[in-house]
């Protein structure tokens, strides 16, 4: 079974939503205004990264499938 998270940014906001089933009920998470400073040239400047951790001495966690969109089109893909 695997869960979905998605994080959009748009209009000077990021809201997160999770799609825990996996079955396209999405749960917003939480909402934020972002500080001007985060601007349209930063989101452009900006990286993707993806960790997890349990605090557990051994946990197996998968990243089965990243994507990455901007603008609602998807994004090329990594070479």
């Amino acid at each position: 079974r695997s869960s979905r998270v998605r994080l959009a940014v748009a209009a000077g906001a990021a809201t997160l939503a999770v799609d825990a089933a996996n079955d396209g009920t999405w749960v917003e998470c939480a909402a934020v205004a972002l500080p001007p400073a985060l601007d349209g040239a930063w989101l452009r400047r900006a990286h993707v990264g993806v960790t997890a951790s349990t605090g557990q001495l051994a946990d197996n966690h998968d990243v089965l499938a990243l994507a990455v969109r901007t603008d609602g089109a998807p994004a090329a893909p990594a070479a």
